[in-house]
This record gives structure tokens, sequence and C-alpha cells, in this order.
């Protein structure tokens, strides 16, 4: 008999603490789970690109003509998905290395040719910029 992860928890709890739980969860859906997917995607990109570039100053290995091919897959996703100023704007925080001790912002042309300055330090701050720049 296999069970389920909630009741495995709820058995758990029901051990140890001696007390009996009401455990559920939820599916993200929509706009929620689209965000969690893409702030996900954008810091395992990250993690590539920090991981390649350690492996050609460090170890002397050039991983990029392996990988060449897998991120053109990536970004040809991404530009089915993605307008060209929503593309620059990922491509500048995946790729363009800054301080991590330095905020940055960025300016964002609202409609209408409005100037906003937004923050661009995490994959989060990148999401509401695509957000805004879907509109």
């Amino acid at each position: 008999m296999s069970l389920t992860i909630q009741e495995l928890v709820k058995d758990k709890l029901l051990k140890k603490l001696g007390v009996s739980f009401s455990v559920s969860s939820t599916q993200l859906e929509g706009s929620a789970l689209d965000r969690k997917l893409f702030v996900q995607s954008i810091e395992l990109l990250q993690e590539l690109d920090d991981r390649q570039l350690f492996m050609l100053e460090e170890l002397g290995i050039d991983m990029i003509s392996f990988e060449d091919k897998h991120f053109r897959v990536i970004e040809n996703l991404f530009q089915l998905l993605y307008s060209d100023d929503q593309l620059m704007f990922i491509e500048k925080f995946v790729y363009n290395k800054g301080t991590k001790k330095k905020k940055k912002l960025v300016k964002v042309l609202l409609s209408g040719g409005i100037p906003r300055k937004m923050p661009f330090n995490t994959p989060e701050d990148l999401w509401e910029i695509i957000q805004i720049l879907q509109d």
C-alpha cells in the first residue's frame, strides 16, 4: 500500500508529536505557476553560466562548444514566448554579471514612452519587468 505525501507527513507528525493534524496541499496554477517556472529557469540558466565560467577560468575547460546547442534551444524557446524587449532584459540579466553587493536599477519604458526605474537584482525583479513589457 502506497501512502500519499500528505498521509506520510500526517503520520510522521502524529508519531513525533503525538498530535493529530490535518494536512492539505494546493497546486499552483496560472500566473503563479508561470512565475515559479520562469524564476526557476532563470536561476538554472545563471547556475549553468556560472559553472561554464568556472570550468573555463579555473580548469581551462571550454564547455561552450559542448553546451552551445543546448543554450540555443533554450533561447529559441524563449523567443517563441517573449518579445524582443523582454528577451533583451532576460539576456542582460542572465549573462551580464555585476557585483552582487551593488543594487541594480534599470529603466523600463512603459506604454506611452514613460520611463520607470525598476529593481533588477533577482529573477523575481526580472519577472515583474517581463510582465510590464507584456502589456
